[in-house]
């Protein structure tokens, strides 16, 4: 999935689990450039993670090309911090408010905001051309196989 130009919008994702090894995420204020046999993406990747140790980071792409190549991570926390595990079904909630994220998820019944970041483009690793707006999408790697009870996109403005 993945939608047109959004700035501020919340993404839900309810009853959602990965199995398998790799992880899952969701990309978010990007954009595609047409350069290149696959494009070039700009913009974010918020990621569930086992591949780097059960983590949830959010990565920032500069003509990142499809085939793998993204910044080393810039917001980065343990999954186990937050009592959850990657691998268990869980609800997320992803606000983007141009510039503004807040992350909570909800893992057996208790809810835990795991980022409240104000200004995300102003810390990115190239905050010069950083994005605050773009398109929406998951994303799956390394065999994850990602199941889905429902989700929504609530467009704010």
């Amino acid at each position: 999935m993945a939608t047109g130009d959004v700035g501020t919008a919340r993404l839900s994702i309810d009853d959602v689990q990965a199995t398998n090894s790799g992880g899952w995420g969701v990309a978010f204020w990007g954009g595609y450039s047409q350069t290149g046999e696959y494009g070039e993406y700009n913009g974010y990747t918020l990621q569930f993670d086992k591949g780097l140790g059960d983590r949830i980071v959010i990565r920032q792409w500069v003509d990142g090309r499809a085939q793998g190549v993204e910044l080393t991570p810039f917001v980065n926390v343990a999954a186990a911090d937050f009592g959850i595990d990657l691998f268990s079904p869980m609800d997320v909630a992803l606000d983007l408010n141009s510039g503004a994220l807040t992350l909570d998820v909800t893992q057996s019944g208790v809810t835990v905001r795991v980022f409240d970041i104000p200004d995300l483009p102003a810390i990115a690793t190239q905050p010069l051309v950083a994005r605050s707006s773009g398109f929406l999408g998951v994303r799956t790697w390394n065999n994850a196989q990602l199941s889905i009870g429902h989700m929504a996109v609530t467009f704010l403005e």
